[in-house]
């Protein structure tokens, strides 16, 4: 069976394909056969602008359920429906000998069930974003820097890693194990959808140096514009005025109850103390401000070591935390934003996957690494991390050159963060793949 619906030279689907004549409107998508950009009287990115979005892809029986989606859970819908319109609704009288629907109602209910999972998961955040975190990017860091001083190949670093090769599919069998339906077509899609596509060639394309140094120069220029805008708003201050509207903004987020509707839920940390975290271990040897910022490495050490005597002090820190972690993560407008973002990029027109970029010559790519590099330099000192971290130009410059270094690299960084945070949700198995 699974040979006559899916194999492209079957008999059975040149049969079907002359006697069935599928259209768009039968299968309730508007499929183009260019990227023309998607039509609607709505605003882009409002709510009614992504629900019709959604509507012309979802089949008519589940359109009442996407009328009723929150807002935090449509742009990602929004996102999975021009997969599905790209990779899957493509299929049907060409690959697959069948004009029925079910299957996308199927992901669908699947893609929204893996999302009320995590919306009711209860997350350790404090744990995640002070010390798994801190963890990964400090390993990453010290790896880095050694395979650049030394100029290491891949396989180097793969050992440096205690890698397995084992990616992606292990992790999509913890995707597969935690979502199973006891159907083997069902797991083998879930199989080949997270693990041979989205974990495979999708971050093959996107982990291309030139691909990510592309997305750094975006971002870098995205926040010196957001950060020029907000300078024409505001007052002319001098910095110790705003150092002290720091302060007092900290200070009321230590003595203010949140009661936003989360997104994702918050779990207050076990007290074991706030200036325990690794966080401030990772901060030290990833900028190493033990050498290039000993006054900073000094206040740390001093914050830690007050801060584990007097439990006032841990919890004020904690409760700040919290409160931010609260307002920024939980709220739910940061993964809004984030959805917007990437929709955008993957699909400029809402419509066909974005053009892919032609690989630039050796002088076009040293001269993109330069502009990259350059960007970045300008948020560190608009940021006045410069200041702060002790971050000059030649620190940007290794962080670009680190990320054009490889694009195998820089694959194994992201699936190895997606691994990571799997590890971090209660819902999905814990992971072998992690040293």
């Amino acid at each position: 069976m699974p040979t006559i619906l899916y194999s492209s030279n079957s008999k059975q689907l040149s049969r079907f394909q002359r006697k069935t004549k599928i259209n768009a409107e039968q299968l309730n998508t508007k499929i183009n056969t260019n990227d023309a950009p998607f039509i609607s009287e709505q605003n882009k990115d409002s709510r009614e602008y992504l629900i019709e979005l959604c509507c012309s892809v979802y089949p008519t029986e589940i359109h009442s359920q996407i009328f009723r989606c929150p807002d935090w859970k449509l742009p990602l819908h929004a996102i999975l429906v021009l997969l599905l319109k790209n990779f899957v609704t493509s299929w049907y009288g060409e690959k697959i000998v069948t004009s029925d629907t079910e299957l996308l109602v199927h992901l669908y209910e699947l893609v929204d069930d893996v999302l009320d999972d995590i919306h009711n998961t209860n997350i350790l955040w404090e744990q995640v974003i002070c010390d798994d975190l801190p963890l990964f990017v400090e390993t990453q860091v010290k790896i880095m820097r050694r395979v650049l001083q030394e100029q290491l190949l891949l396989d180097d670093f793969y050992q440096l890693q205690l890698y397995k090769h084992t990616y992606p599919h292990a992790i999509a069998e913890i995707i597969v194990e935690r979502f199973s339906s006891g159907s083997r077509l069902h797991n083998a899609f879930l199989r080949d959808f997270f693990g041979d596509f989205l974990l495979d060639k999708l971050t093959e394309k996107i982990a291309e140096p030139f691909i990510v140094i592309d997305i750094v120069k975006s971002i870098c220029e995205s926040l010196l514009r957001e950060k020029a805008e907000n300078c024409k708003l505001r007052d002319r201050k001098n910095w110790i005025q705003k150092m002290m509207h720091k302060l007092w903004s900290t200070f009321q987020l230590s003595n203010k109850e949140v009661t936003t509707n989360h997104v994702l839920r918050r779990i207050d940390q076990p007290d074991s103390g706030f200036f325990n975290h690794y966080f401030f271990s990772a901060m030290n040897e990833c900028f190493q401000l033990e050498t290039r910022k000993p006054l900073l490495f000094l206040a740390f050490k001093v914050s830690q070591f007050f801060g584990t005597k007097i439990a006032f002090v841990s919890n004020i820190a904690s409760q700040i935390f919290q409160n931010i972690v609260t307002q920024r993560v939980l709220s739910g407008e940061w993964l809004i934003s984030s959805s917007l973002k990437v929709r955008h990029l993957l699909f400029p027109h809402d419509n066909k996957m974005g053009p892919v970029k032609t690989a630039p010559s050796a002088s076009e790519f040293v001269i993109m690494k330069k502009e990259a590099s350059t960007a970045l330099n300008q948020v560190c000192r608009k940021m006045y991390i410069d200041k702060i971290l002790g971050i000059d130009s030649n620190d940007c410059d290794l962080v670009i050159d680190a990320l054009a270094y490889d694009r195998k690299i820089n694959q194994f960084m992201i699936q190895r963060l997606v691994d990571y945070l799997l590890t971090s949700f209660p819902v999905f198995s814990a992971s072998s793949n992690i040293p």
